[in-house]
């Protein structure tokens, strides 16, 4: 029996049709399926970053664990200088009684740790980079907690720190501070820094009382006439105080002892 040349070509491709319909539905199925697996590692962090109103829902014990570690190292950063918790703390940065209320999560607590002036621009907040993005996560989830009420995660007041603690926490405030207003720029420490204004690598051993130093911040002019440096008033009387205590600090060996809190 022959075929006109015309209907087996037809004849052909009606054969063929089933093979080539399941070879196109692996080819796309396979391509859906590399498509999820290349999804970037970052949308998946940001699924997987907890907002405050879902705190509650994963390894509460671990959560709390490291609340805890959270509400300390806020104490241990000087973090009540400027914030508000309970009944204590400073008023020249936000009250945090709330803060878990906000709708800030997790990421934008961090990167507002890490660089203050991006998520609120004109703050006179130091960063807090140099923590590490671990401990910026624990202060963050302590953060996020404040406020939440009737939760098993819900964070009491900042623990009280001992007298050794509060002295290397106003030393590294201290430090902070002394680069947030970008000192360095004038002055010298350690061989690093301007040279526009007096070395500060002895500083301690010049015998200035904390008192005059505030004052010095205040009113420079007043304390050293002539002087070019700027007045650091709006940091606040606690902050600037926390900066004379740290400058008491330089020069003495390895930061060994509490600095001088004596007020003369």
């Amino acid at each position: 029996m022959k075929l006109g040349s015309s209907r087996l070509t037809i004849l052909l491709s009606v054969a063929a049709l089933p093979v080539l319909l399941v070879a196109c539905s692996r080819s796309a199925n396979e391509k859906q399926a590399a498509n999820v697996q290349s999804v970037p590692a970052a949308a998946s962090l940001t699924t997987a970053t907890p907002q405050p109103a879902d705190l509650n829902s994963t390894q509460p014990s671990k959560q709390a664990s490291r609340i805890r570690k959270g509400a300390l190292l806020y104490a241990e950063s000087g973090c009540t200088n400027c914030h508000f918790i309970g009944d204590k703390g400073g008023s020249i940065g936000t009250n945090l009684n709330n803060e878990g209320t906000r709708g800030h999560n997790l990421g934008w607590q961090i990167a507002h740790l890490e660089n203050p002036q991006s998520k609120v621009p004109g703050s006179k907040m130091p960063s807090y980079q140099s923590l590490g993005l671990h401990k910026l996560r624990d202060i963050a989830l302590y953060l996020n907690s404040l406020g939440v009420k009737g939760s098993h995660l819900s964070a009491s007041l900042p623990p009280v720190l001992s007298p050794a603690q509060s002295a290397a926490a106003v030393v590294k405030l201290g430090a902070r501070l002394y680069a947030a207003n970008a000192c360095a720029n004038c002055h010298k420490l350690d061989g690093q820094g301007g040279i526009s204004a007096p070395d500060l690598t002895n500083e301690a051993q010049r015998g200035r009382s904390i008192k005059w130093l505030v004052h010095l911040f205040m009113h420079p002019q007043t304390n050293t006439p002539g002087s070019t440096m700027p007045s650091f008033n709006s940091i606040g009387t606690v902050n600037l105080r926390t900066l004379a205590l740290y400058m008491n600090t330089l020069g003495v060996k390895k930061h060994a002892s509490a600095p001088n809190t004596q007020v003369k």
